[in-house]
């Protein structure tokens, strides 16, 4: 028997070894523990040369990638280009503060992270005057008037867009604001002011040193509080082509600002009466769009309007149609708060035909978002004095099935609304009424009835429906099978090409 096997027989064995066996296995371990001993020496060996070498891979892979950055195209844009990109960005971002927060989202100070992408960005941003020319600024923020006053001069002398609101609150803080303001407002170009009616008291020093504003947005909290001396800031201002006014409390009327009525291609107002409105209209004669919120009154004007630019009106009262002649008004938004149907419908009618308009936006939309509100089928007879409209948005209305059969194009009945494209519906169910299983359907019929249509009807293409409950689950209960059905129809829609959304 040979040595090893004979080891193997002992490591196998539990019997009590002799004397000399265990000399034998002593010498064994001896000599393999020299052996391990022996490898791990030349493991540690050819460790630091693996170290060693991994070292110098990763020194490598480092001036590898520099090269390779170096030589990237990015490098190569040149400063005029990195320009109109910052300032692509900086388009879509309303307004940024100087303390680098945003009055929307965060999202608004990218176009200052980009300064951060290298040197040569950096200083492309630092010197890019159009980037410091928007600002979002609250006398309640805290920021030094050395910021402030950085962040001016980096516009150089270009026109400035102010996003403010101001406390009522007499602060260190606002009065330094509204300094700094005056101080730069030869170089106003838009102003957004959010203030109370006194302290808009304080910006009485700006007129005559406003050649450059176009636009104006003012919403005042106690209007009543506003000076007479405050009311004619404004008129000197060659350039202005916009301008908007409101109260933060809808009830409270705001005073006639003193403006260059015929320079005005915008304006809008919040609860003025229809008075008011008609002499806007009439001074204002150059008004492309227009907004008016006006409140119902007993006593209605005598006079009639004629405008020969106005594109755009939206307003409360529709029996102000019955004094305007708009032959180019193509949007109108009414803003319904009666629950008189026929008035208004002869007064859009009244109105087409007198001024030969040709309206292709309408969008009706009820404040009074109740059960008692205006069933939507109810102003199917307005359609009838609307042929050319490409867009119609109804909101607040509330759902019931009878509103959609007269829009679903048939071969026995006559075509409402033949060159409708987009379809923007925001209604109400009402607790009061009960669900029917045509709910859905009648909805869908009509879409479909719209995608496929003869040559002298308008294909339907967007619709957007926002409902206050589910289309599908409006009375606590669900039918996966009706589900399924119609989101099968949807998705067939889609894929035809109808762009749809239903939230």
């Amino acid at each position: 028997m040979s040595q090893g096997d004979i080891v193997e027989s002992l490591l196998r064995s539990n019997d009590c070894h002799f004397l000399h066996e265990e000399q034998q296995m002593r010498t064994i371990l001896l000599e393999t523990q020299c052996q391990l001993d022996m490898v791990e020496r030349q493991i540690e060996v050819l460790q630091a040369v693996l170290n060693t070498l991994q070292d110098q891979r990763t020194l490598l892979k480092s001036r590898i990638k520099r090269h390779k950055m170096a030589l990237a195209p990015i490098k190569k844009i040149p400063a005029e280009l990195i320009a109109e990109m910052i300032l692509f960005a900086v388009a879509e971002a309303t307004a940024i503060s100087p303390n680098g927060q945003s009055c929307s989202s965060a999202a608004n100070i990218a176009p200052l992270r980009l300064s951060h992408v290298c040197r040569s960005w950096r200083e492309t941003a630092l010197f890019l005057q159009p980037l410091w020319t928007r600002l979002y600024l609250a006398s309640d923020q805290q920021y030094g008037s050395e910021l402030l006053q950085i962040w001016l001069n980096r516009s150089g002398q270009r026109g400035l867009h102010f996003h403010v609101k101001l406390t009522s609150r007499p602060t260190h803080g606002r009065h330094h604001l509204v300094q700094a303001l005056i101080a730069h407002s030869r170089r106003w170009h838009t102003i957004h002011l959010y203030t109370s009616g006194s302290t808009l008291a304080l910006f009485r020093d700006i007129r005559g040193h406003l050649p450059l504003l176009t636009e104006v947005k003012l919403v005042i909290s106690s209007p009543e509080n506003i000076a007479g001396n405050v009311t004619d800031i404004f008129v000197d201002a060659p350039l202005l082509r916009s301008f908007h006014i409101s109260s933060q409390e809808f009830w409270r009327t705001v005073p006639i600002f003193q403006i260059p009525w015929n320079q005005l291609n915008a304006y809008s107002v919040d609860d003025a009466g229809i008075h008011d409105c008609v002499d806007y209209l009439n001074r204002a004669s150059n008004l492309v769009e227009c907004r008016l919120l006006s409140r119902f009154a007993p006593v209605l004007p005598t006079s009639m309007v004629v405008h020969e630019h106005l594109r755009s009106l939206s307003m409360c009262d529709y029996r102000l149609l019955n004094h305007l002649h708009a032959s180019q008004l193509e949007a109108l938004e009414v803003k319904w708060m009666s629950q008189e149907i026929y008035p208004m419908y002869q007064a859009i009618g009244d109105f087409i035909a007198r001024s030969s308009s040709n309206l292709t936006h309408f969008t009706l939309c009820e404040w009074n978002r109740q059960d008692t509100a205006i069933r939507a089928s109810d102003i199917i007879p307005v359609f009838q004095v609307l042929p050319n409209i490409v867009s119609l948005t109804l909101r607040n209305l509330v759902w019931n099935d009878d509103f959609f059969p007269p829009l679903t194009i048939s071969s026995n009945q006559l075509i409402l609304l033949p060159k409708m494209q987009i379809l923007h519906l925001e209604l109400l169910f009402s607790h009061l009424q009960p669900r029917t299983r045509s709910r859905p359907e009648r909805l869908f019929d009509m879409i479909e009835s719209r995608c496929t249509v003869p040559s002298n009807v308008a294909r339907l293409h967007t619709v957007f429906l926002r409902l206050n409950q589910s289309l599908f689950d409006s009375d606590g209960s669900r039918d996966s099978e009706e589900e399924q059905i119609m989101m099968y129809r949807i998705n067939f829609l889609k894929e035809a090409g109808m762009r749809m959304e239903i939230v």
